[in-house]
C-alpha cells in the first residue's frame, strides 16, 4: 500500500465511527493539511473561517489515515463539484464531514454510504422563519400544534437530519430539503430514497453533544436493514 504506515483500522460491519473535534481558536491544531487545502482555506475571507476550515479538512485527514493506513498527506482525496471530498471506490471507505461553529464532526462507515451534519445549538434562532424552504407540508402541520420552543427544537433537528440524508445520498441540497421526510420526533428515522436511488432507505439519527446537534444517516438497500451501531469518539 502506498504511503502505508500502519494496517487499517475501520469499522466492523453494522457500526459507524462519529469523531467529534474541537476546532476552536484555543484547540491543538492538527497541522495535516495538502497545498490545495491550505489554498482553500486561504480563499475565505475572515481569519476564523480560515482556520475553522483548515482544522476541520485537517482533522478528516488525521480520522482517514487511521483508517486507511495511509499517511495523513498521503491520502488520495479528491473533491467533486459539490465541494465533497472523497477517496477512490477501492479503498472501501465511506465518509463525511461536517464543521460549523468550533465544533467538526467525521464519520467513517463500514461499507455504507454516510452523511453528517453538525448545527450549533444557537442556530435554532430564526429556523421558525425557514420552515417553508425545507420542511413538507405535512412537517409544517405537525409544527402548529406545538410550542414554540418545541417547534424551535424540531426545526433544528429536522434540518440536520435532512442534511446529512442528503449527503449521504451524494446529491446535498441540489435536492428539495421539502421532499425529504426524516421525522420530527427524537426517534431514529428512516426515508425511502427512490426518487433519487430507486429501491434504497436512508436511515438517520440525531445525537445530542454539548455543542448542538448532529445528525448521522447511512443508506440501506432494504427498509428492513438493521440500523448501525455508532460509536462517539473525542479528539
Amino acid at each position: 500500500m502506498p504511503n502505508a504506515t500502519h494496517a487499517p483500522h475501520r469499522p466492523a460491519p453494522g457500526t459507524i465511527h462519529l469523531w467529534v473535534f474541537d476546532i476552536s481558536p484555543q484547540a491543538g491544531l492538527l497541522t495535516a493539511l495538502s497545498d490545495a487545502d491550505q489554498a482553500r482555506a486561504a480563499s475565505f475571507i475572515h481569519p476564523q473561517d480560515q482556520q475553522r476550515y483548515a482544522r476541520s479538512r485537517a482533522a478528516l485527514r488525521w480520522v482517514l489515515a487511521a483508517q486507511t493506513g495511509y499517511r495523513p498527506l498521503g491520502l488520495p482525496l479528491w473533491v467533486d463539484d459539490m465541494g465533497k471530498p472523497h477517496l477512490p471506490d477501492d479503498m472501501a471507505c465511506p465518509f463525511n464531514l461536517s464543521h460549523s461553529g468550533d465544533v467538526a464532526v467525521v464519520v467513517i462507515g463500514s461499507h455504507r454510504p454516510v452523511g453528517v451534519d453538525a448545527e450549533p445549538w444557537s442556530q435554532q434562532a430564526g429556523m421558525l422563519d425557514l420552515i417553508e424552504q425545507f420542511m413538507s407540508p405535512g412537517e409544517q402541520n405537525q409544527l402548529k400544534d406545538w410550542t414554540t420552543t418545541q417547534a424551535t427544537a424540531c426545526c433544528l433537528r429536522a434540518w440536520t437530519r435532512k442534511e446529512a440524508a442528503l449527503k449521504a445520498l451524494g446529491c446535498g441540497l441540489s435536492l428539495d430539503a421539502r421532499r425529504v421526510e426524516v421525522g420530527l420526533s427524537a426517534s431514529p428515522a428512516s426515508w425511502s430514497a427512490n426518487e433519487t436511488r430507486p429501491g434504497h432507505h436512508v436511515w438517520v439519527q440525531t445525537i445530542e453533544i454539548p455543542e448542538g446537534l448532529v445528525a448521522v444517516a447511512e443508506v440501506h438497500e432494504s427498509p428492513h436493514t438493521a440500523p448501525p451501531q455508532i460509536l462517539i469518539r473525542r479528539h
